[in-house]
């Protein structure tokens, strides 16, 4: 079963970069100022948030349903699977599944819930001005 995840996962993450790329092939058009890299780079990572979601959703289920199943084989033979194999699969889970929340919240507390327009478009630095009095 594992398996089988992991082959989905490679190939929804192969077929995710081959989106970008031809994103990328298709974006260009003009010189390669910073602005157009920096435009580039942040359409490509646009969907990287959302899928580290589903990614961090299906695994976070995953391990809770081993844990689960895990706790059951120790409880039919405890002998042989100890509870800590069943413990750890659960609090792995429920990490996982708790990663997209507190992405949501680090991402709010970094830009105060704009989703990142307060800093798009301020590519001049050097226009800063510094004040040497203090």
């Amino acid at each position: 079963m594992l398996k089988k995840i992991n082959k989905t996962m490679l190939v929804a993450s192969a077929a995710f970069v081959a989106g970008l790329s031809s994103q990328n092939a298709h974006a260009g058009g003009g010189a390669n100022t910073f602005d157009n890299v920096w435009a580039n780079i942040t359409t490509s990572i646009a969907g990287l948030p959302s899928l580290i979601t589903v990614a961090a959703y299906i695994a976070g289920v995953v391990f809770a349903v081993l844990g689960v199943l895990k706790v059951k084989e120790h409880v039919e033979n405890p002998q042989q699977t100890p509870l800590k194999t069943g413990a750890v699969y659960l609090a792995v889970g429920g990490a996982l599944f708790t990663l997209p929340f507190l992405m949501d919240i680090m991402s709010n507390a970094i830009d105060g819930g704009n989703n990142g327009t307060a800093v798009q478009g301020q590519t001049n630095i050097g226009q800063l001005k510094y004040n040497a009095a203090g």
